[in-house]
């Protein structure tokens, strides 16, 4: 039937993603885990456990949005691909507890986000599918409505999170405007601020649809040039850790 995958296909496939994901788990843990109690936070291994913990997002949800585990799927071939070919290190041994709680609200925020990134960008196609209806993936998404429910829904909880990612980093305040680190404070603070706006929008104005997604979008495009751009050109390209 029309809108709906074959429930044995579904069945399938996750199975198999269930399987990818517990590997992927076990192939992080022995990257992340350097010995002496240290591990290694580097930015493959970072990119790899934000797709990590955005699969533990999208697969209790896959039933309904089987769109979002399909492009997960491959996100994560691909951070394999990155983990094995890029041996960056950033190693942590003794960490503040501050500090793991910051890394840890900060991966989770980024991975909720990252979903928040594909859906936005899923819903833009869809309304161009609409207007010339071809292709098999599309039209076995979930309704519209569907979709920008749960896209909203993810945003607000992204944005709490990356709230209280930049709090836990009050501490260490001195550092926001080294050199180093002004470019990913200051974008990580933008992004906060679009999304910010564009859920009281949706709130108060009714802003949904394509100019909606289009716009959560552009703010999660800041955030990962924030934060992942800067990351793997200082560690992978200038070799600064």
């Amino acid at each position: 039937m029309k809108g709906k995958l074959p429930k044995k296909s579904i069945n399938v496939t996750l199975a198999f993603a269930w399987i990818g994901v517990i590997s992927h788990a076990w192939m992080l843990s022995h990257a992340l885990t350097i010995g002496s109690g240290a591990i290694n936070i580097g930015a493959a291994n970072a990119f790899s456990l934000t797709i990590l913990a955005m699969l533990m997002i999208m697969l209790p949800n896959a039933r309904k949005h089987p769109d979002l585990t399909i492009v997960a799927m491959v996100l994560a071939i691909i951070s394999l691909v990155v983990s094995e070919s890029y041996h960056s290190q950033l190693t942590l041994s003794g960490a503040r507890p501050i500090l793991s709680l910051h890394i840890i609200l900060s991966i989770i925020a980024y991975a909720v986000l990252m979903v928040v990134g594909i859906q936005a960008a899923i819903i833009v196609l869809r309304h161009s599918y609409l207007k010339n209806p071809t292709g098999y993936f599309f039209s076995h998404l979930p309704p519209l409505m569907s979709m920008e429910k749960w896209l909203f829904q993810l945003m607000a909880i992204g944005a709490v999170l990356l709230s209280l990612s930049l709090l836990t980093a009050l501490p260490f305040s001195d550092l926001w405007f080294d050199r180093q680190f002004i470019h990913r404070s200051i974008l990580s603070i933008v992004s906060l601020v679009l999304f910010v706006t564009l859920l009281a929008l949706h709130h108060f104005r009714g802003l949904r649809g394509k100019p909606a997604a289009k716009c959560a979008l552009i703010a999660f495009i800041v955030l990962l040039v924030g934060v992942s751009g800067s990351r793997m050109v200082q560690e992978l390209l200038l070799n600064r850790t």
